[in-house]
């Protein structure tokens, strides 16, 4: 189901139970003002798209204090839309890499992928929602 936002009613109108709380909370971090929910999106979306890739990009060169530092990046936005066990699982790989327990940090990498993955198609959709209503 694609979530919808009616700007209309003043409120998200959000047909996907997956979406509704981070809805909710996009809604929270601006203030409650509608008109600021596509751009805040869009700017989340490509900063934490851009992040990952960062991310990916050092592990994958072995520099690990990027890999950390784009780890930790990533651990502050999922911070603000109150991502917990997203959290949890960036905060163990970003520990992992800085005690250079590479082979534990790796263990990770797919499920950050995917989870980090879902949660920016999550956001992708509320986009096109809010934007296009």
């Amino acid at each position: 189901m694609r979530p919808q936002i009616r700007a209309s009613e003043r409120s998200f109108s959000i047909a996907s139970s997956a979406t509704e709380a981070l809805g909710g909370k996009v809604l929270e971090l601006v203030g409650g003002d509608e008109t600021f929910v596509p751009p805040f999106l869009r700017l989340l979306i490509d900063t934490d798209t851009a992040t990952l890739k960062a991310l990916l990009d050092a592990f994958h060169a072995s520099n690990w204090d990027a890999a950390a530092t784009a780890s930790h990046r990533i651990t502050g936005s999922l911070r603000m839309l109150d991502e917990a066990r997203l959290i949890d699982l960036m905060s163990r790989f970003e520990a992992a890499i800085r005690a250079r327990e590479i082979d534990d940090a790796r263990s990770h990498l797919p499920r950050i992928v995917e989870s980090f993955g879902h949660l920016l198609a999550l956001l992708q959709k509320l986009f096109d929602s809010a934007a296009h209503p």
